[in-house]
């Protein structure tokens, strides 16, 4: 955003559907003089509510829409404001927001509209950011969760956390103000109780982030192991497709292969790269191959080792084990091939720490998406339905909850009361930021600057 109308004293315009031949587009005007706008450039058809878009003093005009006008507090944005939907023509488009223009507005910047809704009260800053995650959403799973935070859910769910803060905030403070008065130990027990069930409501919040940020974002599961391990084969088999080429010589990946596949509501990034081993026995190609692979393993939130069950000479591993212990991301142990095995092989081999597949067969891949998902979601199987979505989010939540934390514990062992009260008003002061309630420009610069325009 080139800069932010915090005055709102523009009335801006800009069309809310891609600029691509369709049967409808939508351009939406908001701000003061939005309704006067309107009639001034369109009039409507006798009888209907159609309104014909014209030029000024030429009857022929450019086309027909319908147009649907809000006033004031009943818009998206709180400001008086019309929506129109014009033809899809790119053209039309374009000659409407030019007739726009010359009526008075600016065009919008990106994420305008819901600047206005949050200055405007709409909405909170958490849900204008999960107006971004709905429009983006690659999962049922991640559309629903944007829903319900755009709806305003995550900050009813903050509201106890809040009262809670306020209360015990006033206590502290009219203390201040009489600090003869001795605080009751049946009143100090349950401030303490609320401030420790306000502490594991933000705990709650906080343990489903990674699984939030997950759902929106993606994840990343990287196909790791030897050459001719069954990398590729997987990666097709887990999609349905073939999407990555395959052959019975090993090296045959050079570089990274990456593919979409949906688990358990995650978007889930699959991501196929070169057999690992030592960069010093492998021709220079390879070697590239290796050194991408390498790369792509700080990236991963989960790793899949694939180990073929066919060839018993565990000393090929011994590397591949060395890197294994340097990085952070989970790992899930996946023997390969074990069509080829015979009974008494499962016996005397050590399968008992990992997932035994056959790409070939389908046998396993059930468990094997079981597994994966377990590893993405981690603790958080049955957190609750509201979840933070983003890294800004989660670090102001961690703010309040450590801070009520501290606040608590001094309230405990009797620290004075101005000791209380500043934790509180930390706490305080970062669900007003998470919220939107204390506004940074800063802070708004990087969340609307991701919107689309007309959004």
């Amino acid at each position: 955003m080139i800069a932010l109308d915090l005055h709102q004293n523009d009335t801006i315009c800009a069309a809310a559907t891609p600029a691509l031949p369709s049967a409808l587009a939508v351009i939406r005007v908001s701000g003061r003089d939005a309704l006067a706008i309107k009639e001034q450039v369109f009039s409507p058809k006798k009888g209907v509510q159609k309104f014909f878009v014209a030029t000024f003093g030429d009857v022929t005009g450019i086309d027909e829409a319908v147009c649907v006008a809000y006033p004031h507090g009943k818009s998206y944005t709180g400001e008086a404001a019309f929506e129109l939907s014009v033809h899809g023509s790119p053209i039309v488009v374009q000659e409407v927001l030019k007739k726009l223009q010359d009526a008075g507005c600016r065009m919008a910047e990106p994420g305008e509209f819901s600047l206005r809704a949050v200055l405007n009260h709409k909405m909170d800053l958490c849900a204008a950011e999960s107006v971004c995650d709905l429009i983006s959403a690659r999962s049922k799973e991640a559309a629903q969760v944007a829903l319900r935070n755009v709806k305003g859910g995550l900050g009813k769910f903050l509201q106890p956390t809040r009262s809670c803060i306020v209360d015990v905030l006033c206590e502290m403070e009219a203390r201040l103000d009489f600090p003869d008065e001795d605080l009751g130990e049946k009143q100090k027990e349950r401030l303490l109780l609320d401030m420790e069930n306000a502490a594991k409501l933000l705990q709650k919040l906080l343990d489903g982030a990674e699984l939030g940020q997950k759902l929106i974002e993606g994840a990343r599961v990287l196909l790791f192991g030897l050459p001719n391990a069954g990398k590729s084969t997987l990666l097709n088999t887990l999609l349905g497709q073939e999407r990555a080429l395959v052959h019975h010589l090993p090296g045959t990946t050079r570089d990274v292969v990456e593919a979409l596949l949906v688990l358990g509501g995650i978007p889930v990034s699959l991501v196929d790269v070169a057999g690992i081993r030592d960069v010093q026995i492998a021709e220079t190609v390879e070697a590239l191959g290796i050194e991408k692979a390498h790369n792509e393993m700080e990236r991963a939130d989960a790793i899949l080792w694939l180990i073929d069950a066919t060839d018993t000479d565990a000393a090929k591993q011994t590397y591949l084990e060395s890197l294994i212990q340097t990085i952070q991301a989970p790992v899930l142990k996946v023997f390969t091939k074990t069509d080829l095995l015979a009974t008494k092989d499962f016996l005397k081999s050590p399968f008992e720490d990992g997932v035994l597949i056959s790409a070939k067969t389908g046998a396993g891949i059930k468990e094997l998406h079981a597994q994966v998902l377990q590893l993405l979601r981690k603790d958080a199987s049955g957190q609750q339905e509201i979840l933070l979505t983003r890294e800004r989010q989660k670090v102001q939540v961690q703010i309040a909850h450590e801070s009520l934390l501290l606040a608590r514990k001094a309230l405990q062992i009797g620290e004075a009361d101005e000791v209380v009260a500043s934790e509180l008003r930390v706490a305080g002061e970062a669900l007003d930021k998470l919220l939107g309630k204390s506004i940074n420009q800063d802070v708004l610069d990087l969340i609307f600057s991701r919107f689309c325009i007309g959004k």
